[in-house]
């Protein structure tokens, strides 16, 4: 049971945003795609989630192909947060994670939904926004209330998963500062300890290092090396992809990314 790229492929015209790219969300695991600008990862993402259609090659989510589910079972099965963009409608907060309950049939006035939106913003700390509009919040809080919406969408009452939920996250903390991008990075954790496989596109490679069990290093439309950070987050390897020096430190156990001589490269 996974959700999973199998050999896809994406063009616009001639030109190919991914090619030939293999990549699988694990329950029980959070896998991080990393990568410079343009390297493809929202494109990986947005095709896993099947919010673009591959020129080639499958997507498929536990044995089945993504294809073959209507939008509705999709969303059953994976929530996606995609990257920070502009509110333009005037819902409250507490209404944007109500529309994670709207794919399991639960209307917005229903206790058992109130019930999980109201959970789940306590899992992001934005309860405090719940009665505020959207358009008035912060890039952060916007983006903590999204996160919430999917926790709602993927909600289980057990304390283990007892059907694989998949999580697609693309620059889940990019709006947050380090406080907020710890706390929701170590509940992401969490959820990958009850079961739940996590995908997330990141820029900070720090935050990737630390809490990543998987790490895949994208460029140019290519899956160039997968892995624990420990085996592919090397000075090596970070300097390549990045054209950037790179010395990466093992501090506690954990690695620390750092550039140095950056002027001079």
């Amino acid at each position: 049971m996974n959700m999973r790229l199998e050999n896809v492929s994406y063009s616009v015209g001639p030109k190919y945003l991914v090619r030939g790219v293999n990549l699988s969300v694990n329950p029980g695991e959070l896998s991080v795609i990393i990568g410079p600008n343009g390297a493809g990862k929202s494109t990986a993402l947005s095709l896993l989630s099947g919010d673009l259609k591959p020129s080639s090659g499958q997507v498929f989510i536990d044995g089945a192909p993504l294809s073959d589910l209507s939008y509705g079972e999709q969303a059953i099965k994976r929530g996606v947060l995609p990257q920070l963009g502009h509110a333009g409608f005037e819902f409250s907060a507490l209404d944007i994670v109500l529309m994670g309950r709207i794919p399991h049939g639960e209307t917005p006035e229903s206790d058992r939904a109130l019930k999980i939106a109201l959970a789940a913003m306590g899992q992001t700390k934005t309860l405090n926004l719940k009665d505020q509009s959207i358009t008035t919040l912060s890039g952060g809080e916007r983006q903590r209330v999204n996160l919430a919406r999917v926790l709602a969408q993927v909600w289980s009452d057990k304390e283990v998963f007892d059907e694989p939920r998949y999580i697609l996250l693309d620059e889940p903390i990019s709006a947050l500062d380090p406080r907020y991008q710890i706390d929701v990075l170590t509940m992401l954790k969490s959820y990958c300890d009850r079961g739940c496989g996590i995908l997330a596109v990141l820029h900070d490679m720090s935050m990737a290092a630390m809490f990543a069990d998987k790490i895949c290093i994208m460029d140019e439309g290519n899956v160039l090396h997968t892995g624990a950070p420990k085996q592919v987050m090397t000075s090596e390897i970070l300097s390549d992809i990045w054209q950037l020096s790179y010395s990466v430190q093992h501090i506690d156990g954990g690695l620390q990314p750092v550039i140095f001589n950056s002027a001079n490269t």
